[in-house]
């Protein structure tokens, strides 16, 4: 809830996405898998204060639920990385899933540490599946 009532307040040059002002509602909701709960929540709130764009909300709302394991959104890729490998499938799975980086032919945890690779994209760091 915090986060929502700071994004109402933050500029948006602050937001979690560069040139958020200048994206479409297209391209905003095809940057939001990669964020964090707590990001989605800042630019949710400013959004709702803004522009309530329904495109972005709706995507959001999709998006927004539980960690796979306690504080997952604060972890570093490499923290990531390393639990992944000893996680079972489902687990693994659901990491993919959350960060919209699994497609439907993916197989985690077959053992090969070369099927998580860092995004490059938007200084986020989260295991994807290769």
């Amino acid at each position: 809830m915090w986060s929502e009532l700071k994004g109402a307040e933050v500029a948006e040059v602050e937001l979690p996405i560069p040139g958020y002002g200048e994206l479409t509602g297209i391209d905003v909701t095809y940057r939001l898998p990669r964020l964090a709960q707590v990001e989605l929540a800042t630019i949710e709130g400013y959004e709702r204060a803004h522009t309530g764009r329904s495109t972005i909300l709706n995507k959001i709302a999709d998006l927004r639920g539980s960690e796979p394991w306690p504080g997952y959104d604060s972890m570093k890729a490499d923290e990531i990385r390393t639990l992944m490998h000893v996680a079972d499938a489902d687990l693994a799975r659901q990491v993919l899933d959350k960060a919209g980086l699994c497609s439907a032919n993916c197989r985690p945890g077959a053992g090969s540490e070369s099927r998580f690779a860092a995004p490059a994209s938007a200084g986020r760091d989260r295991p994807r599946c290769g």
